[in-house]
C-alpha cells in the first residue's frame, strides 16, 4: 500500500502478499498515478528491495 503523506489517502493498493514482484507493482503504479514525480520521502519497514526498486522506477535515489 502506498499512502499520500499529507492526506493519508491510499494512492496504490496491491491486495496480495508482499514480495519483490508486488513491491515493484506498487512503486510503478504509484509513480504512474503521480506523474512520475519522485516522493520527497518514502517510509518503509526496511524491506531491502525498496531501495533498488525505487531507483529503478524513478532513476534517482529517493530518501528512505
Amino acid at each position: 500500500m502506498a499512502l499520500d503523506a499529507e492526506t493519508k489517502f491510499a494512492v496504490t493498493v496491491i491486495p496480495e502478499r508482499r514480495g519483490v514482484k508486488n513491491v515493484r507493482r506498487t512503486v510503478r503504479d504509484f509513480a504512474a498515478r503521480t506523474d512520475g514525480v519522485p516522493p520527497e520521502l518514502v517510509t518503509t519497514d526496511f524491506y531491502k528491495p525498496y531501495r533498488d526498486i525505487l531507483l529503478d522506477v524513478y532513476g534517482t535515489r529517493v530518501p528512505v
